[in-house]
């Protein structure tokens, strides 16, 4: 068992968690963003680049995120996995796990994310990116 195995399991089972306790209805940057939490992953040098992206308001909608991500070039592809953990590094951050959990259930209940993220947080997807920002720019000095 390598590390770079470990780190895969970690993130292909929190997939399967995941897709169980909102009885696959999490949305692409939600699901990855809490997989790459739990491998774990840190923004590292991502995060001033994030921090300017929001900053500029020149990031990817967390809305836009709700599709696949395949349908993104390669570029594109990374920014929305550099986006889904910080939204989701922000959430735990500031609400912790069990919030995290709580919008799965929703989720699973028929609840859209935006729902269950203002039942929770109390944020739609505008206040969510505002708050983000502020996060990034905090963190991240930009």
């Amino acid at each position: 068992m390598t590390p770079e195995l470990a780190r895969v399991l970690k993130h292909e089972l929190a997939h399967s968690f995941i897709n169980q306790i909102s009885a696959g209805r999490c949305p692409p940057w939600l699901h990855e963003g809490i997989a790459q939490l739990l491998e774990p992953k840190s923004l590292g040098n991502d995060g001033p680049q994030l921090a300017r992206l929001f900053k500029s308001q020149s990031n990817i909608p967390l809305n836009v995120l709700e599709g696949s991500f395949m349908r993104f070039s390669g570029a594109q592809a990374y920014v929305a996995y550099a986006e889904s953990l910080a939204a989701v590094s922000y959430i735990n951050d500031s609400y912790g796990m069990g919030d995290i959990q709580r919008i799965l259930q929703r989720l699973s209940e028929g609840s859209s994310t935006e729902a269950a993220l203002r039942a929770t947080i109390h944020s739609d997807y505008g206040q969510l990116e505002s708050d983000l920002a502020k996060y990034l720019s905090d963190k991240y000095g930009e």
